[in-house]
């Protein structure tokens, strides 16, 4: 559901660059093919099959510069629905799924889950795009909501780039059987925040993404 900032604007910058240079091309292209009309030998004109395939070559920068210009609306409009849309979460009460995590640039990520029964040891892994893991965590292992935080840090000590990680959680009971675990908290949400990395949700103070959200209860 989400639209990276970052993404959005590095779309845009290529989108004007590819836009100013499509429509030099064609300046330049006009320019040339009115300078060789006016300069040919009256009684030598232009072969047809060469004029022909100057003008198809004309008609081709043209529809570029055409299509980029359309491209570039509809992603600015594509960016004003989904703002339009997510502002409905304001106020409203959602399910988040807890396997996805967002860090905020600088910030932490709130890991919530709920234990079926009590727990000896819980492992959770924070796991990148690649759905490798960058940092192993334990967590509470009493029944019922639990809650860690990560700071961001991995396991190298290297603070990871903002953005979405996802979660994996293993519970164990002390004669190694696992125990139930579900990824999911509810909590209020209380501000839609533009970011870096694109729209998120304030949830409860907690920065989520959007495609973290499996229900919404609208505020009565």
């Amino acid at each position: 559901m989400t639209i990276s900032a970052v993404q959005a604007a590095t779309t845009g910058t290529t989108q004007s660059r590819d836009g100013a240079k499509l429509s030099a091309d064609f300046d330049g292209f006009l320019k040339l093919l009115t300078t060789q009309l006016q300069t040919q030998d009256p009684l030598s004109p232009m072969d047809a099959e060469q004029f022909t395939s100057q003008l198809v070559q004309f008609s081709a920068v043209e529809q570029a510069i055409q299509t980029n210009t359309q491209l570039k609306s509809l992603v600015g409009l594509m960016q004003a629905t989904q703002h339009t849309a997510a502002l409905q979460y304001v106020g409203a009460t959602v399910e988040l799924d807890s396997a996805k995590i967002h860090l905020p640039l600088g910030g932490e990520a709130p890991v919530a889950y709920t234990l079926a029964a009590p727990a000896a040891v819980v492992g959770i892994d924070i796991v990148d795009d690649a759905g490798l893991t960058v940092r192993r965590l334990s967590g509470p292992t009493g029944d019922g909501p639990q809650q860690v935080t990560w700071n961001g840090v991995d396991d190298d000590r290297r603070g990871r780039p903002a953005g979405t990680y996802g979660v994996r959680i293993e519970a164990f009971d002390a004669a190694g059987r696992p125990v139930p675990v579900s990824q999911t908290s509810t909590g209020k949400v209380d501000a839609l925040l533009q970011t870096q990395e694109g729209l998120v949700l304030s949830v409860d103070g907690r920065s989520y993404p959007l495609d973290a959200v499996r229900a919404v209860r609208p505020a009565a």
